[in-house]
């Protein structure tokens, strides 16, 4: 996995995998890192998709959270957030045991794809994953336009 000039991973590219009768899928050698073998998996409440991410990315959205919510909001929020997550961490082999009941929510069945986004992934299943790409595929040509892609 890629290293910014922090030390904080980039999660980039896009991979298929299957599931194996554990509900294990091997992470990319590219993104594996002594540095960060535990994950927390949560499920994209907009999107039907899991995001997997390293403990201080998963410390940080509670604390931007916290500063741009209101008190009551913000509880909300965490308890939601915390409840849902799951702690997770990826055995000898690179593979990373997801949590049934989130690969049900999100229509993960025996394939995947794992998708880079920056300082987190995602795992799709690759129905959602197509749909998600051809109904997002004007807004990133556009963004992409604006940012001199």
């Amino acid at each position: 996995m890629a290293k910014t000039s922090s030390s904080n991973p980039i999660f980039s590219g896009e991979f298929r995998h299957s599931l194996d009768e554990k509900n294990r899928v091997t992470i990319p050698a590219c993104w594996r890192s002594a540095d960060a073998d535990e994950f927390y998996i949560v499920k994209n409440p907009k999107r039907p998709s899991l995001t997997v991410m390293p403990g201080d990315v998963f410390q940080s959205i509670g604390e931007d959270a916290k500063a741009r919510t209101s008190a009551a909001e913000h509880r909300v929020f965490m308890t939601h957030f915390y409840s849902q997550a799951k702690k997770a961490a990826i055995d000898k082999q690179g593979r990373l045991l997801l949590p049934e009941d989130h690969c049900k929510n999100t229509g993960i069945k025996s394939d995947v794809v794992l998708t880079g986004s920056s300082d987190r992934f995602e795992l799709w299943s690759p129905t959602n994953w197509k749909s998600f790409q051809a109904e997002g595929r004007a807004t990133y040509e556009n963004v992409a336009e604006l940012v001199g892609l």
